[in-house]
């Protein structure tokens, strides 16, 4: 038996959060991720010894896209395979092993620090940070 699964993220969550007044926090600190994401996944077993002994093996992908900050979490992806065996019909032994591996998050953004008024615009310090994206106002949401 073969089972494929299709997961969407939604930007759900309080993404715009200023701890400091008219400076976005991170984006690691915000409650939600600000973006869209898919989770592709599969899961696989197969009776090895029909009622008795079965093998397992499913994984999925994690995979986020940028928000509106330049930001992106890192992608994750998870295997697991195992056997059950039916000793009796009240007890089943599994074993199970499991892998899994998270990627790093990244920027696409510049360097810039947020002057007050009366500039009230955002000053580019350095632009060659990562891939040097534009400097952008803070998202301020009522």
């Amino acid at each position: 038996m073969v089972v494929l699964e299709m997961g969407v993220w939604f930007p759900v969550g309080d993404y715009g959060n200023m701890p400091v007044a008219g400076q976005l926090a991170e984006s690691t600190l915000q409650v939600g991720r600000g973006a869209f994401g898919v989770q592709p996944g599969f899961y696989q077993t197969y009776e090895l010894i029909p009622h008795r002994l079965n093998q397992f093996l499913s994984g999925n992908v994690r995979y986020t896209f940028r928000n509106s900050d330049g930001y992106r979490f890192g992608e994750e992806f998870s295997v697991n395979a195992g056997l059950n065996l039916v000793t009796f019909p009240w007890l089943t032994l599994t074993n199970q092993i499991n892998f899994r591996y998270k990627g790093r998050d990244n920027i696409e953004a510049a360097l810039c620090g947020f002057q007050p008024a009366p500039v009230n615009r955002p000053v580019l310090l350095n632009g060659k940070i990562l891939s040097g994206g534009p400097c952008r106002p803070p998202i301020i949401r009522m």
